[in-house]
């Protein structure tokens, strides 16, 4: 049986206040300035481990560890107002997600994403919305970037974790709306990208209907790839996150990730050309240097239109 702090310091009457004294010893020093050592801190750090682990029994933090991050979490202003209302059993939780506890993320997950179900509908446009935004909160709570630790680390205890974890996908939604309308057409991003001094070819496919052909297909080969494949592509292109955060997210190696994501390209390509094929009657030089112009340009298209989400829902999607 797991032997936790509180349970050693009762074992161990010579050391006076062992809960409060460590507790002052992670806490920040404006907050420990405004702490006093005694029964009543001792017996208020007790009762917060206690309603933790009766809500959490089998989480796999001791109790020396939940407490110090408690503790860091402490405001300067009347902590020990704070240290009485915190909801103790969600930063427990908290904390577990935050050191990577695979069984504490999952449960996290069982628990909260549900309850917030209204607040993602309401934040995204249509279904696929719904599970890209879910998707990239799953990463940005969990997943550490670089040198960064998952957002999950800033929830303070101070509320429900259900009311915090719906005000961060709120903000992370309208996040993803304001860079939205900052990016750049497609069809601006292909005419202007292409340089004026070539052989005139490329510049006339891509600034006539050829244009508004290419947008179409690339449209329908992203819309077509598996939700797995298109959520690989926004994590990369929209949402710039590396092989290293995508791989932990899928609890792959970041090889992996280049695979399926090399693999996700290609098809998008492939399946553009087959359709341009059959829409545009071009001879072969003509959709070489059209196709040229995609595969140089699929990042900008991507990003473009996985972002364009009303219009992928114009196009049926297969089940991943």
């Amino acid at each position: 049986m797991r032997l936790g702090l509180f349970s050693a310091a009762v074992n161990a009457p010579t050391e006076p206040w062992p809960l409060c004294r460590l507790l002052l010893s992670h806490a920040a020093r404006a907050t420990a300035e405004q702490l006093v050592v005694g029964e009543a801190l001792e017996e208020l750090s007790a009762t917060r481990l206690r309603e933790a682990r009766a809500a959490l029994p089998d989480l796999r933090v001791d109790d020396e560890t939940f407490l110090a991050y408690l503790a860091a979490r402490l405001p300067a202003h009347e902590p020990l107002k704070a240290l009485a209302a915190v909801q103790a059993a969600d930063l427990l939780l908290a904390c577990a997600c935050a050191r990577g506890d695979a069984d504490a993320i999952a449960e996290a997950e069982h628990r909260l994403l549900p309850r917030i179900a209204r607040t993602l509908r309401r934040a995204a446009s249509n279904q696929d919305g719904v599970e890209d935004l879910t998707q990239l909160l799953r990463v940005k709570l969990f997943v550490r970037e670089a040198e960064r630790p998952p957002r999950i680390s800033e929830y303070s205890g101070r509320g429900p974790l259900v009311s915090w974890l719906s005000a961060t996908a709120t903000r992370l939604a309208i996040d993803l709306k304001r860079t939205d309308k900052a990016s750049v057409s497609l069809d601006d991003g292909l005419a202007e990208s292409l340089p004026l001094g070539g052989d005139g070819a490329e510049v006339r496919l891509v600034r006539g209907q050829a244009q508004q052909e290419l947008q179409q297909a690339l449209r329908t080969a992203l819309a077509e790839l598996s939700a797995r494949d298109r959520t690989l592509l926004r994590f990369q292109h929209v949402d710039q996150l590396s092989f290293d955060q995508i791989g932990a997210f899928y609890r792959v190696h970041k090889s992996t990730v280049c695979r399926w994501l090399a693999a996700a390209r290609e098809q998008v390509l492939r399946r553009s050309q087959a359709l341009l094929s059959e829409r545009l009657n071009l001879n072969p030089s003509e959709l070489h240097s059209l196709m040229r112009v995609a595969h140089s340009q699929l990042n900008l298209s991507v990003i473009t239109c996985l972002r364009e989400a009303t219009d992928l829902d114009a196009t049926p999607q297969p089940k991943p």
